[in-house]
């Protein structure tokens, strides 16, 4: 039997981590058929709904993207209602972006969604390889 080098490994992981991702996301994006929105749509609304009222460079910052990038993503959410954009009382240059009703309806259906597709992205695992890959992803993230 023919040893692979850890690197190779490696690089197949990286692979299929990114087709799993793919896969999951292509999956996810049925909540989106009715809007014109990408992952970082998705991903900027996460941010609102973990973090609440984020001014843009925040939201830059958090997604990396530039400040213009997220005034883009912004003004999309906005003509769907799914964001909102208040401006502060005694600095007019400030802004708030944040989640309207709808939008954390939306989120809601989306997230609905991921774990529905993630459910079935694993249903072929047994219960300890379930468990094996739950403990690398808590070691990988530590």
């Amino acid at each position: 039997m023919k040893t692979i080098k850890k690197e190779q490994l490696i690089v197949e992981l990286i692979s299929a981590f990114h087709q799993l991702k793919k896969r999951a996301f292509e999956s996810i994006k049925s909540s989106f058929r009715d809007y014109k929105l990408s992952y970082i749509h998705w991903r900027l609304l996460c941010v609102l709904k973990k973090t609440g009222n984020r001014r843009p460079g925040e939201l830059a910052e958090e997604l990396g993207i530039s400040p213009s990038a997220v005034s883009q993503y912004v003004n999309t959410l906005l003509k769907e209602k799914l964001v909102t954009v208040k401006v502060e009382e005694g600095d007019r240059r400030i802004r708030w972006v944040m989640l309207t009703q709808k939008g954390e309806r939306f989120l809601n259906n989306c997230q609905e969604n991921s774990r529905q597709v993630f459910e079935m992205l694993f249903a072929n695992l047994t219960k300890e390889e379930t468990e094996t890959l739950l403990k690398i992803f808590r070691k990988l993230l530590m």
